[in-house]
C-alpha cells in the first residue's frame, strides 16, 4: 500500500516537468511578443537578385501581418507576398506583378512556429534574426528542383522622415 510520501515522490517530478514546460512556453510567448514589437516597421534590402522590401504591422491580437515585394535590377516589381504570423505559424500567399495569386484560392504556404528568443523568431524553414538595432537577417529555406536551397536576406530598418 502506498503512503503519502510515496505519492509525493512520484508526483513531484511530474509537477516539475509540467512547470518547466509551462515556464518555457510562457518565456517563448514573452520573447515572441518582444521580438514582434521590435520587428514592426518597414525594412529594405537585397535578395533574389534584386531589391526587396518587407513591411510588418505592430502586434495586435497575438499576430502580425506583413507584406513583401521584390524589384528586379531595373526597379520593376516582380512579385508580392502577404503574411500572417503568430505563435502557431507564419502563413503567406504569393502574387505576381499583375496581382494574380500563385497558390489556389484556399491554399497558402505555411511555416510552423518553432521558438522565439530575444534575438530571433524561428519557424520551420524560415528564421528572423536580430543582427543589430536596425538590422534584420532573414534565412529562408525552400525546395527548388528537389533540393533545399537557402536564401539569406539582410534588411535595414527604413527610417521615416
Amino acid at each position: 500500500m502506498f503512503h503519502k510520501n510515496q505519492y509525493l515522490i512520484i508526483l513531484l517530478p511530474l509537477f516539475a516537468v509540467i512547470f518547466s514546460i509551462n515556464t518555457t512556453q510562457a518565456q517563448s510567448s514573452k520573447n515572441f511578443e518582444a521580438f514582434c514589437h521590435w520587428m514592426a516597421g518597414s525594412w529594405y534590402g537585397n535578395g533574389f537578385g534584386g531589391t526587396t522590401e518587407e513591411v510588418w504591422s505592430p502586434l495586435a491580437n497575438q499576430e502580425m501581418v506583413g507584406t513583401f515585394r521584390h524589384f528586379d535590377k531595373n526597379g520593376k516589381t516582380t512579385f508580392y507576398e502577404f503574411f500572417r504570423m503568430n505563435q502557431q505559424a507564419l502563413q503567406l500567399k504569393h502574387f505576381s506583378a499583375n496581382f494574380e495569386g500563385w497558390e489556389d484560392k484556399q491554399k497558402y504556404v505555411s511555416f510552423p512556429f518553432v521558438k522565439a528568443t530575444p534575438e530571433s523568431l524561428v519557424f520551420e524553414g524560415i528564421r528572423y534574426i536580430k543582427k543589430g538595432p536596425h538590422t534584420l537577417e532573414v534565412v529562408l529555406q525552400m525546395k527548388q528542383k528537389g533540393k533545399v536551397v537557402t536564401e539569406k536576406f539582410i534588411f535595414r530598418r527604413k527610417r521615416t522622415q
